[in-house]
């Protein structure tokens, strides 16, 4: 296996609240990113937020976001680490 999917395997990655109306909060928790990005994708699979992660919590503003169903996708250094 590669490192990421070690990473990928013990990184604890928790988003909330959800359903949100303004503030979407990713927290990263057992594995310290060099260099990680979140992308947003709506349920039509167009990006509406792609931003820098760091360990710990992350605030994103969802306020300008109509509501609906969206996918996040949680990458280092350009690739995949996780889903959702």
């Amino acid at each position: 296996t590669s490192t990421l999917d070690n990473v990928s395997a013990h990184m604890q990655v928790h988003l909330f609240p959800n359903p949100t109306t303004a503030d979407i909060h990713i927290t990263i928790s057992d594995y310290v990113p060099a260099d990680a990005r979140v992308v947003i994708y709506d349920a039509m699979g167009n990006s509406i937020v792609d931003k820098r992660v760091y360990y710990g919590q992350n605030a994103i503003d969802l306020s300008h976001v109509p509501p609906g169903i969206f996918f996040y996708r949680l990458s280092e250094n350009g690739k995949d680490i996780k889903t959702g």
